[in-house]
């Protein structure tokens, strides 16, 4: 007598995204899952708990929300036969922070100088925030990074060109927020 066992792959945690108090998980559909399961470890605890049994194959992104601080997430696919669940192993673990958008973002040109100085507002659990520039119709590019404690830069400017600026807030560079407007 033998018994066949179902093997079940193991999800891949595709895309993250963050909100000041909430954190959306998306992955690859898993060919033979009957659902997904979500686990989560706040930090500076030892235990995991299953936060989420989602009952559908094609459901790829669970949103975890009223959330503030840092959290772990993986993944379990499994398969249902014979009203058993086989489980697959556990996906790779991965850190974030709900971190929060920045909001507001203030551009003062000094045209004497040269000078765009470009201030924001602080987003909540930021330690590090991106700022991004664009000239005229050009492609967005990294401008600079700095700490949470300095909200504003200063950049040398030219006097025909049109810039654009956004800022993203991110933690410990783990975690990204999204683009200020």
């Amino acid at each position: 007598f033998s018994e066949c066992i179902f093997y079940v792959g193991v999800p891949i945690i595709s895309k993250i995204t963050t909100t000041e108090s909430s954190i959306r998980l998306q992955w690859k559909k898993i060919e033979g899952a009957d659902g997904y399961v979500v686990y989560r470890k706040v930090k500076n605890t030892d235990s995991w708990k299953r936060i989420k049994t989602i009952k559908s194959g094609d459901t790829t992104s669970y949103t975890n929300t009223g959330l503030k601080g840092k959290y772990m997430y993986a993944l379990k696919a499994y398969h249902t036969e014979n009203g058993k669940n086989h489980y697959s192993l556990l996906s790779s673990i991965h850190t974030r922070y709900a971190v929060g958008k920045v909001k507001t973002v203030k551009i003062y040109a000094d045209k004497d100088n040269f000078i765009n100085t470009i201030k924001w507002s602080k987003a909540s659990g930021a330690t590090a925030y991106e700022i991004y520039m664009k000239i005229g119709d050009g492609k967005w590019e990294l401008a600079g990074t700095t700490d949470s404690s300095t909200r504003s830069v200063y950049h040398a400017v030219t006097e025909d060109a049109t810039y654009y600026y956004k800022i993203r807030a991110i933690y410990s560079h783990l975690t990204a927020a999204e683009y200020s407007d």
